[in-house]
């Protein structure tokens, strides 16, 4: 049944799943490493603080705040994930970097979501670096092919 056509689209599609060896934490804390020589180029001593949130949220996978949240139970696999701490730590980059980012909510009401710029560059940024953060993370032992 459906799981038959799962395995068919992955096949077609090359579609990788993958399987976590560590705790969410750790994969989380560990895709932010990863992001370590990108803040670095962009002149960010520090990274962001990573919470996992057991509760799933009716809406959001990760929330910037702050601090990055990251809604476990609404990430479906290990590469959405790793996906939106990738795209958590764009809105970490832009609140330090970007002028822009102050108005974030007033982006949010004029355009929505989907239209806001700022949520357009981080939606870019995980997309471009998905595919090598799954990569470093698989080098280091942390996930695995399923």
């Amino acid at each position: 049944g459906v799981l038959l056509v799962y395995q068919i689209l992955c096949g077609l599609f090359k579609i990788t799943k993958w399987e976590t060896r560590v705790p969410y934490t750790v994969l989380c804390r560990e895709t932010v490493y990863f992001c370590g020589s990108i803040l670095s180029q962009n002149k960010i001593k520090f990274c962001p603080e990573v919470r996992i949130s057991y509760y799933k949220h009716k809406t959001y996978l990760g929330v910037f705040n702050g601090d990055i949240v990251i809604y476990i139970q609404k990430n479906e696999d290990i590469a959405t994930l790793v996906n939106t701490v990738l795209h958590e730590v764009r809105h970490y980059m832009q609140s330090k970097t970007d002028k822009q980012y102050n108005r974030y909510d007033e982006f949010l009401l004029n355009l929505g979501y989907w239209n806001n710029p700022l949520e357009k560059d981080a939606r870019d940024f995980a997309e471009q670096h998905c595919d090598k953060a799954l990569a470093y993370l698989e080098s280091k032992g942390l996930i695995e092919k399923a």
